[in-house]
């Protein structure tokens, strides 16, 4: 399978994988805001918001690191995953331990404490899961996390709404996402162990030394992203109140649904563009520029789509007494398409081993947005801490572009935006036109009018559309 189906298929698995995950991912975050409230809701956003503040610590950046080296060389594989696996349980003892002593430090109630500690047990055994997937994204073998992470979900939905029905509260319900990820880490290592390779535990000290030392500076960019992912809610519940988090993070919540195509579809980018900055310049150059495109594309009419119709979604969605949300959502979702960007430009750095670059341009951006945080929220609650995040996105685009531009050509911008931007105006008159109707319909008609313009205006290419083609024949 040449490079370019390979890229399709991946995509293509993990898009649909994740957009049945998101839709049960929401259908449940809806049910438990609308269940617990805008109090207990807070709370909820809170514990995993606290608890992932604290998890990198855990991986300390070996997660992109086993993909980036086993692209290269797969003989490795197994020595590799056994001494990552030896040093993240050393590592997880350490966090756990950290984020038990410091929620008792904080003096949060007993009921909020025990929702953290039950939560970041649970991630820690997600970044332990997250290893084995490291391997089948390494192997460009996508529909394994794909598998494991739908099966994951329906078990923490499936359960968690029957245990919300049957009247039991937060407590229970983070015992099941648990229970969840207590299985998908077996279902993760049984896969591995079956296709792929075996775990190799013999400790090389030299070789962890260089696992520790080579994944410092993705270790330092997760720290720096951790910061402004989860500074937000972890202020906004320190300054305001759980009820501001629950607001904050109903919109948030939104946006977190459409982080993750942007994500996968880097994902199977990576491994992609590891190999061809060891093998080809020119479809390296190709491939970025491709990717700018079509994340852009993506992007761009769900950005603007969401700003016009934020009141419908948020009404729909949670209801009035998430009215406060809706201001909130139609600030976040601007971050979106900023990330999209820095996406495909981290990836590229990534990939030709100029890490270093991400993670001064994440320490940047972390310090932007806290100062900018303790700076708004006081004065400016949920709507600073959304400006917060938005100008934070918008200052990494700066800098990674400017990073990137010394080592790689990048087309004009208006060459990439240009046909986008003239579809999603036309596909704004029509929005703005039906903003009464069934929000269903509105999304329905958007798409359709926004992807008939693109086509008209010869917005996709003729490889576009026969990629296109090709995956809907072969479903590969």
């Amino acid at each position: 399978m040449n490079t370019t189906r390979r890229v399709a298929k991946n995509v293509l698995i993990l898009t649909i994988s994740d957009l049945i995950n998101k839709v049960l991912s929401l259908l449940l975050v809806v049910y438990i805001a609308r269940y617990l409230g805008d109090v207990d809701f807070g709370k909820y956003s809170f514990a995993f918001a606290f608890s992932n503040f604290f998890l990198i610590f855990a991986d300390i950046g070996l997660s992109t690191l086993i993909i980036r080296d086993i692209a290269r060389n797969k003989m490795q594989a197994g020595k590799y995953l056994g001494n990552i696996l030896i040093i993240k349980s050393v590592l997880g003892v350490i966090v756990l331990g950290s984020i038990l002593s410091t929620i008792t430090v904080m003096g949060y109630p007993f009921d909020t404490a025990i929702v953290v500690y039950i939560v970041g047990f649970s991630l820690i055994l997600g970044s332990m899961a997250g290893s084995f997937q490291s391997i089948f994204i390494a192997y460009e073998e996508m529909e394994y996390p794909a598998i494991i992470t739908i099966v994951g979900r329906l078990i923490f939905i499936g359960a968690g709404l029957a245990t919300l029905f049957l009247g039991y509260g937060l407590i229970t319900l983070v015992l099941i996402f648990l229970i969840s990820n207590i299985f998908s880490l077996f279902l993760s290592a049984f896969f591995t162990y079956k296709k792929f390779t075996k775990p190799i535990f013999d400790i090389d000290y030299n070789f962890c030394k260089y696992l520790i030392k080579t994944g410092s500076p993705f270790l330092l960019t997760g720290i720096f992203a951790s910061i402004y992912f989860y500074i937000n809610t972890i202020l906004l519940s320190m300054m305001k109140g759980d009820a501001v988090v629950g607001w904050y993070n109903a919109a948030y919540n939104l946006l977190g649904a459409l982080i993750p195509f942007l994500s996968y579809f880097m994902a199977a980018m990576f491994p992609v563009f590891s190999r061809l900055a060891k093998t080809s310049g020119n479809d390296l150059t190709m491939a970025f520029k491709e990717s700018m495109r079509y994340l852009f594309i993506f992007t761009l009419p769900i950005v603007v789509g969401t700003t016009l119709i934020a009141e419908n979604i948020i009404y729909f969605l949670y209801g009035a007494q998430f009215s406060e949300s809706i201001s909130t959502l139609q600030i976040l979702i601007w971050a979106l398409l900023f990330m999209s960007m820095s996406l495909v430009l981290m990836t590229f750095l990534n990939s030709t081993d100029r890490q270093m670059f991400v993670t001064k341009t994440t320490a940047c951006g972390a310090v932007i947005n806290v100062a900018l945080n303790i700076l708004l929220i006081p004065k400016y609650s949920l709507i600073g801490a959304s400006i917060a995040t938005v100008i934070t996105e918008a200052s990494l685009f700066v800098l990674y572009y400017y990073f990137v531009s010394k080592y790689q050509h990048i087309s004009s911008i208006h060459k990439i935006v240009n046909k986008p931007v003239i579809a999603v105006l036309v596909m704004s008159i029509f929005v703005l036109y039906l903003r009464e109707a069934n929000i269903f319909m509105i999304i329905g008609i958007a798409a359709f009018i926004y992807i008939g313009v693109l086509l008209m205006i010869k917005g996709f290419t003729e490889d576009d559309l026969k990629i296109l083609k090709k995956i809907i024949k072969r479903g590969t």
